[in-house]
């Protein structure tokens, strides 16, 4: 069929790249499932950063195959991957961020639709 090997095979996740613009040598990267959202870590406070996108293509093997809870895994060295998109324009990081000492989340979960101070 026309068309490259790339484009004949499922795209089975993305790898991020991105940067401080001011340290354009310090490239960190990260690879994700295919999702639509993700969370990157380690983002410096009040910082800027610009951000690359390429797609990535390991066979069928790989689809679904085990993450963090926002996407994130280890990329296989089989795998294909397309050129990156351009970079993003600078975007920066938040000077401050939520900061909780403690958080429950089965603290936040209402099983029903009364509380549990109504009763029948």
């Amino acid at each position: 069929p026309p068309g490259s090997e790339f484009e004949h095979m499922a795209v089975t996740g993305y790898k991020i790249l991105w940067f401080q613009p001011k340290f354009r040598t310090r490239v960190s990267n990260l690879t994700v499932d295919n999702v639509t959202t993700t969370s990157v870590r380690g983002l410096e406070p009040g910082t800027e950063y610009v951000f690359a996108v390429a797609a990535v293509a390991e066979g069928s093997d790989r689809v679904n195959g085990p993450t963090d809870l926002y996407g994130r895994r280890e990329h296989t060295s089989e795998g294909m991957l397309s050129e990156f998109s351009q970079f993003t324009n600078v975007t920066a990081t938040l000077d401050f961020d939520f900061d909780f000492n403690f958080f429950s989340a089965n603290g936040t979960l209402n099983h029903t639709g009364a509380t549990s101070t109504h009763s029948l």
